[in-house]
């Protein structure tokens, strides 16, 4: 809620410290840790997208805690069946843009071949979710 006092308009805080609002969020930068955490839910990922023995429905709703939005709308209706990867053999590689620090790319390599996976994240410390998932073909 704004209040007037005075002739100066008060600014709503929505519960926020007075350090927190003059700090604001915070850029995302590519430490050990954030690569670290890249790492690991891009393994989380493939490790829940490659299970083509699931049901299309368990399959969406289990992948659905680790994806965008836009993501999530993207597979709605995929089969799992059709997946040919069926897990994860190797440890997720990153190409890493060093002067953006809310997007990466990760290669996981899996029994059926290579994936790519874009992670996306929106500030740091914030968990990183999949935007995209490609099959590397030729690879």
């Amino acid at each position: 809620m704004t209040t007037q006092t005075g002739s100066a308009t008060a600014v709503p805080t929505l519960g926020l410290s007075p350090q927190a609002l003059q700090s604001g969020p915070t850029e995302p930068v590519w430490d050990q840790e954030s690569k670290d955490s890249a790492r690991r839910a891009a393994a989380a990922v493939m490790e829940l997208f490659a299970r083509p023995g699931l049901s299309a429905t368990a399959w969406a709703n289990e992948l659905a805690a680790v994806m965008t939005p836009k993501a999530i709308t993207d597979f709605y209706g995929t089969d799992p069946a059709r997946i040919p990867a069926h897990h994860v053999t190797g440890h997720p590689s990153l190409t890493v843009d060093p002067t953006n620090g809310f997007s990466v790319l990760a290669t996981v390599a899996t029994d059926a071949g290579s994936y790519r996976i874009q992670l996306l994240r929106t500030m740091a410390g914030a968990p990183w979710k999949a935007n995209r998932i490609t099959a590397e073909f030729g690879h």
